[in-house]
């Protein structure tokens, strides 16, 4: 009798411990998925790591407004192109029309486009075209 005690508690003590690692397993996969379900919502909704420091990300022919305004009706290629750089966008189907994209990619994640058009007619500028587009305003 008292031999079948000790066996009694020896079984008792296995499903104790059994017990408890399958308990401490059940807390941390739950505490993993709702972990995951945090960052999948966070993700999704757009929201920001509190303390997450984000940079201005600038891409594209930067086109100062001192260059911009030096701009001028009847100037040549090679003048435009000393004044403001190469063009992003030199298409070969329109040779005489020159794109100049700016993209500014805030921290807060709004995107502002900037974009220059310049038309040429026989080696001379005629047309200049420029739109900014500011999703915020």
């Amino acid at each position: 009798m008292i031999i079948l005690r000790r066996n009694y508690h020896r079984i008792s003590d296995t499903l104790k411990l059994l017990y408890f690692v399958f308990l401490r397993r059940i807390v941390c996969a739950i505490a993993l998925l709702l972990t995951l379900c945090v960052c999948l919502l966070n993700c999704a909704s757009g929201a920001l790591f509190p303390g997450l420091f984000r940079v201005d990300i600038e891409q594209g022919n930067i086109v100062e407004e001192k260059n911009f305004n030096q701009l001028q009706i009847d100037m040549t290629k090679t003048q435009v192109q000393y004044l403001l750089g190469t063009p992003i966008i030199n298409d070969r189907f329109h040779p005489n029309r020159w794109d100049y994209i700016y993209l500014n990619h805030l921290a807060n994640g709004g995107v502002i486009h900037h974009k220059l058009t310049l038309l040429f007619s026989d080696d001379r500028l005629i047309k200049i075209d420029r739109v900014t587009e500011d999703p915020a305003q």
